[in-house]
């Protein structure tokens, strides 16, 4: 019975060590620590104006004088970085538009800052990461119900030689070089 108690006691004593420094440091903060991890205003904020970008978007650009169209769609999470430079994170798509919803190349790494945001598509043929990949970057910004981007893009590259571009089977660098750039415009669809 005394070595239950006594496990009992020390167990308590070892809790009571490891609680009170993080109250401590959130009574700091002038929070106790369930208030500190509840989201900041300007947390709330971001994720209020990011969620402008939700949605499916339709797109356009000029390339060798036929215009291209897309559909993006945007998914803004929940979650955000916490001040000062509050990020939000989104996922989503883009496909053509004569394609089903749910189709094309997907994307995990968006970030939103503001009303500004950035994410990279990577497409592949087969599946290996051979030379028929395609990384494309995609920086812009959005407003209301009009977007734009800037869309930059890589030709088939090999990761083992990232600075060597090899022609696929299905994509042959521009006779101008292997880097392509692109205004994309568009608005809301939804």
């Amino acid at each position: 019975m005394k070595i239950c108690s006594a496990i009992k006691t020390l167990l308590l004593r070892l809790l009571c060590l490891a609680v009170v420094p993080l109250v401590a440091v959130a009574a700091q903060d002038g929070a106790t620590p369930a208030a500190a991890s509840k989201p900041k205003p300007e947390q709330i904020a971001a994720l209020n104006q990011a969620k402008g970008l939700n949605g499916n978007w339709r797109t356009s650009f000029t390339f060798k004088g036929h215009k291209l169209e897309s559909i993006f769609t945007f998914n803004v999470d929940n979650e955000s970085t916490p001040p000062p430079e509050v990020r939000v994170r989104f996922t989503g798509s883009l496909r053509g538009t004569d394609a089903p919803p749910g189709r094309g190349v997907h994307f995990l790494d968006g970030e939103i800052i503001g009303n500004q945001f950035s994410f990279t598509s990577y497409e592949k043929a087969g599946k290996e990461w051979k030379t028929d990949q395609l990384v494309s970057v995609y920086v812009g910004s959005f407003d209301g119900d009009q977007i734009k981007m800037v869309y930059l893009n890589t030709e088939p590259r090999d990761p083992a030689g990232p600075n060597r571009v090899e022609p696929g089977q299905h994509r042959v660098p521009p006779a101008g070089g292997d880097f392509n750039m692109h205004v994309i415009t568009g608005h809301r669809i939804d």
